[in-house]
């Protein structure tokens, strides 16, 4: 009788080769099921990303033609460069203007007389140095200064620790007060060399000495003598110092008309263009041209229609149907394919409402929109540019292409100026209605009894001031005598030079009228005040300042488009349709002063598009989220189906362990009736002889 035979355990089956097999046959379409969901989900993925990636590159693209600046950028053109190079400057009028360099704008050098070395000792004392404009004939021994009140004076201690030649120099230079020192051996002797870092007349030094060898008694000319420290004096009292440059404005004259400025870089003279004055040759004009520069917007309106193409042909690979290949487009059917599409084709062809002018459409700059697929890589929805016509507009029209473009505001009075517009604001024209217009904190004083002999002395010359609420400390005034306006001036210079005032941005100005000192901050609203903290026990009655507050200054109050607009010193910043416009309103009239027209152009509605195409939530962000969720999904599924194979393993071998357990007890019946049998006679291996 046959007995069941097995190669490995008592079955005699291959028990690990029909399970791998049962395993793999349970594992396979599964697992291919999970592969295909994946490839998709991923092939989205990646497309989505390429899609991100061509937006944020578009954005990019097209940065420059949503700015308003990129439209008033100029070019300018110097006839000869020798004498005056030329940049461009923002905003100006095209034209050409004849210019002639009559004087150069130079600093003033003072020298002092010659030491044998630079460790020569000079004197000590204090040294103050002040800037105006200094009026000086040598030869005719006149002096006159007049104080720049937008500059601070300095004040150095010199005492044994820095009284030589260099310690001097290296004092003046670490005080950064605006003053160049340097030791110059001329073959004479070391000189002292003071330069203003500043060109112009009215940036001119004056040094005042208060010499340590003054003496009322023995030497009363001890601050301006030629001894110590008044060795460097140069002032009404004393001019120690040799002038070895004057001070000068440069002096130029555009069309005919006299011009003067402190430095040889000028701007403001011609609108879009900055003069640099290289050399003075009166009689020899220069033509100095200034156009729009067309190129540099062409250039960026041609850079926007090739990168939206750019995204279109993307958004076409990614939804097209490839018949040869039979294949579709990772996002062929997409709704989110259209979403984008739809968006974008949206920002380009929304009309400007209320743009005005010669310009309403992008179809009269020369682009206009594909609706056909041309064989050669364009594909329908993408841009054509007729570059003919674009430069037929920019040349006819170049201020009002801004509008179709950038989010721009015009505004129809000299007592407004458009500050912003936010993604709040709707375009539109708003009328500005002023009720109240800013005005400034200041504080005046009484009559003074005599402005054009003022004496300022011990009694009088300390002063303590609060502006916008930040305090000056005691201010010390220069002992001497003034009149109204050089004691305005003298005052406003030492409000200014207050290092925790200039920290936080405050300045005042000082003015005289009616006999009457006004100091007033030069900020505008309810945050601007002025306040006498403490005066000397003269000041009230020689200056008339008393301590006390002064007005506090008014925001601008008004409305826009109808709504009353919130006001901040002169903003006025807009609500409802004209959230997050603001307005400055610079004039002091008010009622309806005029009015401002915001405009949104399409590479500003292009770009908030983008920008909610790929915010955080967003139709992309949202929609790329979900797909890797399903990745986590499938990556859940794929430890799942793990999982179900193992238990699977399991079942199969503990039924092929009980097979075997079957089969073993069967070959062992089946072994004892083989022995049963071959005992049997007739059936085992001896012949019966009966």
């Amino acid at each position: 009788m046959p007995t069941i035979s097995s190669s490995g355990l008592a079955s005699g089956l291959d028990v690990n080769s029909i399970i791998e097999k049962l395993i793999n046959a349970e594992r396979a379409p599964r697992e291919s099921r999970l592969n295909l969901h994946e490839a998709r989900a991923q092939a989205k993925i990646s497309a989505i990303g390429t899609l991100k990636s061509g937006l944020n590159d578009f954005r990019s693209a097209i940065a420059d033609l949503q700015q308003a600046s990129t439209f008033s950028q100029r070019m300018v053109t110097s006839s000869n460069e020798d004498l005056i190079a030329v940049s461009p400057a923002q905003g100006g009028i095209a034209g050409r203007y004849s210019v002639t360099v009559e004087q150069l704008a130079a600093a003033q050098s003072l020298a002092s007389a010659g030491y044998e070395s630079v460790d020569s000792a000079v004197g000590t004392g204090t040294l103050t140095i002040r800037f105006g404009t200094t009026t000086y004939d040598p030869g005719a021994g006149t002096y006159a200064f007049e104080e720049n009140a937008d500059r601070s004076a300095v004040t150095l201690e010199i005492d044994a620790s820095n009284n030589t030649l260099s310690g001097i120099r290296d004092a003046i230079n670490e005080a950064d007060a605006g003053v160049r020192a340097s030791v110059v051996n001329d073959g004479s002797g070391f000189r002292l060399v003071l330069t203003s870092e500043e060109t112009g007349a009215e940036n001119s030094l004056q040094i005042e000495v208060a010499d340590a060898d003054f003496d009322a008694a023995t030497n009363s000319d001890g601050h301006t003598d030629a001894a110590g420290l008044s060795a460097l004096a140069f002032n009404a009292q004393a001019q120690q110092l040799e002038q070895t440059v004057a001070a000068q404005d440069a002096r130029v004259s555009v069309d005919g008309l006299a011009i003067t400025r402190p430095s040889n870089t000028i701007s403001g003279v011609i609108d879009g263009a900055s003069l640099d004055l290289e050399k003075a040759e009166s009689g020899t004009p220069v033509t100095v041209s200034v156009s729009q520069d067309e190129a540099a917007v062409k250039d960026a309106i041609s850079q926007f229609v090739e990168a939206y193409n750019t995204v279109v042909t993307e958004l076409d690979t990614l939804t097209a149907y490839d018949p040869e290949q039979d294949q579709a487009g990772v996002l062929q059917g997409s709704a989110l394919a259209r979403t984008v599409e739809r968006s974008l084709r949206d920002a380009l062809h929304t009309i400007q409402a209320n743009a005005g002018g010669a310009l309403g459409s992008l179809a009269e700059l020369g682009i206009t929109t594909r609706t056909s697929f041309d064989g050669e890589g364009v594909v329908s929805g993408s841009l054509a540019l007729d570059e003919d016509k674009l430069d037929a507009a920019l040349s006819a029209h170049f201020d009002e292409v801004a509008q179709l473009f950038a989010a721009t505001g015009d505004v129809s009075s000299d007592n407004l100026r458009f500050v912003a517009g936010t993604d709040e604001t709707a375009a539109g024209t708003y009328p500005v209605n002023v009720t109240q217009a800013a005005t400034q904190g200041r504080i005046t004083g009484t009559a003074l009894a005599d402005p054009l002999n003022i004496t300022i002395d011990a009694a009088n010359d300390e002063i303590a001031l609060s502006v916008d609420g930040e305090a000056t400390g005691i201010l010390t005034l220069t002992q001497g005598s003034y009149t109204a306006e050089t004691l305005a001036a003298e005052l406003e210079s030492q409000i200014n030079a207050v290092d925790d005032l200039h920290a936080a941005g405050i300045t005042a100005s000082v003015s005289v009228a009616d006999g009457q000192l006004t100091i007033a901050s030069n900020r505008y609203g309810s945050a601007s005040s002025v306040e006498i903290v403490s005066v000397d026990s003269t000041t009230a009655a020689t200056l008339g300042l008393s301590v006390g507050p002064g007005s506090a200054g008014s925001d601008v109050a008004g409305s826009i488009g109808g709504i009353i607009a919130a006001g901040d010193g002169r903003l006025l910043r807009g609500s409802g349709a004209a959230e997050g416009l603001s307005i400055e309103v610079t004039g002091a009239d008010t009622g309806i002063i005029g009015s401002v027209t915001f405009y949104r152009g399409v590479a500003d509605r292009m770009t908030r598009a983008v920008d909610r195409l790929l915010a955080d939530g967003g139709i992309l962000d949202t929609r790329d989220s979900r797909l890797q969720d399903q990745m986590d999904d499938i990556g859940e599924q794929r430890v799942d189906l793990a999982s179900d194979l193992e238990d699977l393993e399991e079942r199969y071998r503990a039924q092929f362990t009980r097979l075997d357990l079957v089969i073993s007890e069967l070959n062992k019946t089946s072994a004892f009736l083989s022995q049963q049998l071959d005992a049997l006679p007739g059936f085992g291996g001896q012949d019966n002889e009966d």
